[in-house]
Formats: C-alpha cells, structure tokens, sequence
C-alpha cells in the first residue's frame, strides 16, 4: 500500500517519501489516515515511536486544505440565513424543535455582539422546558452550565456557572415571549416576560462578544432577531439584534483553528508543533496553513496569519485561551488527543469540557501508547460517536533488547552480570562531593563508572521525581558530563537529540512520547510503578542494544 492509496495529496506524499524516507505507510498510519480523512472518531493504540504522530498530523494538514480550497460562501443579510451551530435539534425558519423529553437540543446563533445595547425574542411555540440567554463563543452548550453562559430557563431560573437562582415565573406552556436583553456598556443582562421587564438576571458579564443562546427539550420555540417582527418593543436603548451596526455585531477576533491537538507537556506541543511546520512547508501553489503552539513559556506560529489552521497546546494552555476569550471552539471540527491514556487518568474532566465547546459533532480521536484503560474507555463513552479501535500494541518491542538489572548497596555485592562485575572507578571523583540528592549516592557513582567503563556517549536516565533529575543532572556535570533534564527548556530535547548534550535525565511522565533515533542506552534508577511505564521507558532504544538498568532491590 501506497501513501497515496490512502486519500493523502501529492505534496504531502512526496514530503513522507522525499524528505522523511518512508516509502510505505507504517502500520499506524495505514490503518489510521485513510479514516481521519473520512471524519471518523478513533481510538488508536500503538507504540511510541511507531509514526502516530504523523498519523494524525497529515489527514488533519490535508482537511485544512480542503477547507481552504472549498468555495466562499455567499454573505448573508436576512434572519433566515442566519448561521446557526446545532446539536439534537431541527432548526427551520428560525424556529428550533427538539422533541425528546429526555434530552435537550442545543443552538447558537452565529452574531457575536461587541458593542452596545440589543434584544431578541423567543416565543414558545408549544409547551416544554427551554432555556435561552447569551453565551461566549467558548462556552459549553449546555447554557448557564459554566462561567460564560447566562441562562433563564422556563421553571423560572436563572442560571449560570451551574447556579440556580429563582427567576421571574415560568414560561413552559405555549404562547410566552421572553425578551432577551444585553447592554455591553454597563454589562448587564436581563429578560422580560411578554414586554414587562423582570430585573436585571446577571451584572459583570465578559467583556469577550456573547452570542445568542438556547437550549430546548421536548419544545418548540421561535427566536426572533429583526425589529419588524418582534411582538412587543425593545426595552429604552436596545434595538433588535439584526439592526445593530456591522461595527457592534459581527465576527468575534478570536481565533478559531479548525483542529486542536492536546498534548500532556510542552516538549511534546513544540515537537509535534515542528513537524507540521516541517509537512506544510513545501504545499503545492500558494496554500498556506497557519500552524500554531501554545504552552508553557512557548508561544509560536508559522506566521500564517487567519483561522481554519491548526493549534497544538497543553490542557492548560487550552483551558487559559478558550477562558480568556482569545481562542475560539465554536467551529473547531476536528480535536486529538495525544497520550490519551496519561491525561484520561489525569485530567479526564478538562477533556470532556473541551469536546463539549463544538455545537455540531466534531471529530474526536485519542492516540495512546499503552492499552486502554477504564479511564480512556470511559471518556471515549462520553465524547466519541461509534468509534473505530486500532489496536497495534501487539507489535513487539525490538526482538534483541538485553534488560541487565544491577543491585546496589553499601555493603560489597557481586555483581549479577560478568559485562559489570570488573567495574571500577578509575577516571571518576567518586569521593567527591555529589551534590544532595534523594538518590543514594552509590547508585550515581555506579552509574558513571559504567558510563566511563563502556564508553556511553549518549543515554537517557530515568528517576522518579524531578527534584531527582536536578541533582543527578547536577551531580554529572560536576563529573565532566554533559546532560539535561527533560523540561527544564523548550529545547531541552532538541539538544540531546543533535548531541548538543549527551544525557537526558527524565523524571515520571518523561516516557511519553520521547521519540529518539538510534537510542542505544536506557538507564532506570528507580523501578517504575507499574509495567505500561517499564514498557514505554524500554521502549525508547533501538534494536540489537542492550540495556544496563541499575534498580532498587
């Protein structure tokens, strides 16, 4: 099989072939690429190392082209042309049913408002449970659920950060008009119920433009937006929302990717960051996709300036845009969660909150490295739609892996292993000063006279807590050995792999991802907690090496 058997473009082919020196697709990628292309939600289990990223970097790269090339639609004028963003409800003619009595429907209407005082209308056009109000374009959709939505539901609420407060009355049968009524200036909103105001519901509201909101369940209601056919005046001051300037309505300028990756660290954000810079570089014509990263200390582009792009960021990254109101959700289609596995135990909450921004459906996919476990599977319950599991963990780790295991102790020991037994400390100031470490000061000494002994010019070191990392990494430089620890910089990686440095110390969480050629040692002074970590840490050498890994007994 071809890359070009699996849907990808020219340019992007001769990029995988040419540059990186794939001729075919690696497993992950054949059973992967063709399916992202084709909007489905997946699940994908395989190897560090083995190609996920570019898996899910190409097919994401390739659907921002397609977006690019696909016609500008026409602009719109009328009511009836509104953009709406909708989930389990039908919307015709500005009117919004959903008929289940045990779900709710959710709209939004596309006219961010920037500036000033305006109002709309919602009549009930039958009997049943809504509710409506106003929202940013990052809240969820389910209104009033958090911070930046304000909602007035029909038993009579108000509600917003999921806060229920009493309201004004009722209005679940059939034949009410509520107003709903913003003023920017003074950051206010209030509702009335047929013409006759109730007060004012929320005070202090965002300053980002809010966007008309409504939720529906076993309801029907009609949202009313032009001046001419609102049932009863707007409140002093407001006009109808349609008749609002174009300067005070409009666009929001938030950014608006049409695909998010989630990734665990910042090392990790900028590395997957590099390599669709790398993919989009030599795109056929004048295209251009704008590629961003956003993490701790690391804000970059590739100077592509507009939406539709691609961002990759931490959780929190994420979390601290879509709050301030800088990045918009609204529209993003496609969201991927590297190293699902690590943050669906972690932080299985923020993942659920960021699937939730997009109104409509968007496509969901979680890449994972080890097996999955309840949490993934849960969470792929709550946000995916019949996904697809590619499972290729069964793919072996390099068949001629030599895993020595070394005890240290203060007392004399013979040596498990004739390759370290003559070991000893010529060349090294084992009676120097270590820095203080939690680390036992024999094992740091043990480990540089087999660095000296076999003669190791690059490693990767494990610990278990960063505190550790720092005072091993300290403790070789004061030996004449270069190293770094693993997150310390954004570029702490990139300087261990062009031999800049020759060891990177990681502490738990460093196996993620770490994707090194030619890797030849894997040093483990502490033995991690549970075998998905062994596996992942093993993992990072090449074949036909061995490793030594001094342990604990």
């Amino acid at each position: 099989m071809s890359f070009q058997e699996l849907g990808l473009r020219n340019d992007l082919c001769r990029f995988l072939t040419e540059e990186q020196g794939w001729k075919i697709p690696r497993p992950v990628q054949a059973e992967t690429i063709a399916q992202m292309l084709c909007g489905r939600d997946l699940c994908v289990v395989a190897p560090t190392g083995s190609g996920k990223t570019a898996a899910f970097c190409l097919p994401l790269v390739q659907r921002c082209i397609e977006r690019q090339l696909k016609p500008a639609q026409p602009v719109r004028h009328s009511a009836d042309a509104i953009e709406w963003r909708a989930e389990n409800c039908n919307i015709e003619s500005s009117s919004i049913s959903a008929r289940r009595a045990n779900s709710w429907g959710y709209a939004r209407a596309d006219i961010p408002v920037t500036d000033g005082k305006c109002y709309y209308e919602v009549q009930t056009l039958s009997d049943g449970i809504c509710r409506l109000g106003w929202a940013t374009g990052n809240s969820s959709k389910n209104l009033g659920s958090d911070a930046f939505g304000f909602g007035y539901g029909a038993t009579g609420v108000k509600v917003n950060n999921s806060t229920f407060e009493k309201y004004g009355s009722s209005f679940s049968v059939k034949g009410r008009t509520v107003g709903c009524a913003l003023d920017t200036e003074s950051r206010k909103i209030w509702f009335l119920m047929d013409g006759v105001s109730l007060g004012d519901a929320f005070e202090y509201v965002p300053t980002t433009p809010l966007l008309p909101a409504i939720c529906v369940k076993d309801a029907t209601v009609r949202v009313i937006f032009e001046g001419a056919k609102l049932k009863f005046d707007p409140p002093p001051g407001c006009k109808a929302l349609l008749e609002m300037s174009s300067k005070r309505r409009g666009h929001a300028s938030t950014q608006s990717p049409l695909a998010v990756i989630v990734e665990p660290n910042a090392d990790l954000a900028l590395q997957v960051y590099n390599f669709l810079v790398l993919c989009t570089a030599r795109l056929d014509g004048d295209l251009r996709i704008p590629i961003g990263v956003s993490a701790k200390k690391i804000e970059r582009s590739n100077g592509v300036g507009g939406d539709g792009g691609i961002l990759v960021a931490t959780l929190a990254r994420l979390d601290d845009l879509c709050s301030s109101g800088q990045l918009s959700l609204n529209t993003t289609e496609i969201i991927v969660v590297d190293e699902a596995d690590v943050l669906a135990s972690s932080s299985a909450k923020q993942i659920r909150k960021i699937c939730d921004f997009p109104l409509e459906q968007s496509q969901v996919s979680f890449f994972s490295a080890t097996l999955p476990s309840a949490a993934l599977s849960s969470l792929s319950s709550d946000v995916q739609v019949n996904p697809e599991w590619v499972k290729l963990h069964g793919l072996p780790i390099p068949s001629s892996v030599h895993i020595l295991v070394h005890y240290v102790s203060k007392a004399k020991m013979a040596l498990p292993n004739r390759g370290l037994r003559h070991l000893d400390a010529d060349g090294l100031k084992e009676n120097s000063d270590l820095p203080r470490v939690e680390l036992r000061p024999e094992k740091v000494v043990k480990l540089m006279q087999i660095i000296s002994q076999l003669s190791i010019g690059r490693a990767v070191v494990y610990v278990r807590t960063r505190k550790e990392a720092d005072g091993l990494s300290k403790a070789l430089h004061s030996n004449g050995i270069s190293s770094i620890v693993y997150g310390s910089s954004p570029r702490a990686l990139e300087e261990f792999r062009c031999g800049k440095v020759r060891f990177l110390v990681a502490s738990d969480g460093g196996e993620r991802g770490l994707d090194i050629p030619y890797l030849e040692y894997v040093f483990l002074l502490s033995v991690p907690e549970s075998t998905h970590k062994f596996v992942h840490r093993v993992g990072r050498i090449g074949m036909n090496y061995s490793v030594p890994a001094p342990s604990t007994q």
